[in-house]
């Protein structure tokens, strides 16, 4: 059978005669907790919205278990401005504290893209939100080579490359090859050797 979530009303009888005493009914709530439902998010970007949408404080009355109104510290919704680790959220009920959960702030990382043959030489830098996908620049040009792409180290970086730290990226340059012909440039009476075309790589 699927899960079936009920609502319980409590409704008090009153008694038919005014002068008849009604015994005092309390209404207990026990055992208080936290209820998480499905998969909480537990990592956010700087500016994203707080989402408790799986959290729910739940009593006990009666043997069974009902949902509770809640409140939060931070509120549900608001826009977390801040960046930090093990940021603790406070669950209360009725001004009471239920229970805590932490959760992780990322402040957005800063990738520098470098030349490459220049290691020196800054190209551009951006900033990419905390799990986002990265998002590379235009193709820049060098005189005598190609560029062949983004590399961090030994590995080629793409734009599904997700960015979870700082990162410094160097451009990757294959180096142009040329023909050389050899002409003797003599008459047509004259006799003179042959060379075959060679190649060369650009800078050599």
């Amino acid at each position: 059978y699927p899960e079936i979530t009920c609502n319980f009303h409590i409704f008090v009888k009153q008694p038919q005669n005014a002068g008849e005493e009604k015994p005092e009914e309390k209404i207990e709530i026990t055992d208080v907790s936290l209820k998480t439902f499905g998969t909480a998010k537990t990592t956010y970007k700087v500016g994203e919205r707080l989402d408790l949408s799986c959290y729910q404080v739940v009593g006990t009355y009666s043997g069974f278990e009902i949902n509770l109104p809640y409140t939060s510290d931070p509120a549900n919704g608001t826009v977390l401005s801040e960046a930090g680790e093990n940021i603790e959220i406070k669950f209360y009920y009725n001004d009471k504290m239920v229970e805590t959960k932490q959760i992780t702030v990322r402040r957005p990382c800063t990738v520098e893209f470098y030349d490459g043959i220049d290691s020196s030489k800054l190209v551009c830098k951006t900033e990419v939100a905390f799990g986002e996908s990265l998002k590379l620049p235009v193709a820049p040009s060098k005189t005598g080579y190609t560029f062949a792409g983004w590399y961090n180290g030994e590995n080629e970086v793409t734009t599904e490359y997700k960015i979870s730290s700082d990162l410094e990226l160097s451009a990757k340059w294959t180096p142009n090859t040329y023909s050389v012909i050899f002409n003797a440039n003599v008459n047509d009476n004259s006799v003179a050797g042959t060379m075959a075309n060679q190649s060369f790589t650009y800078g050599t």
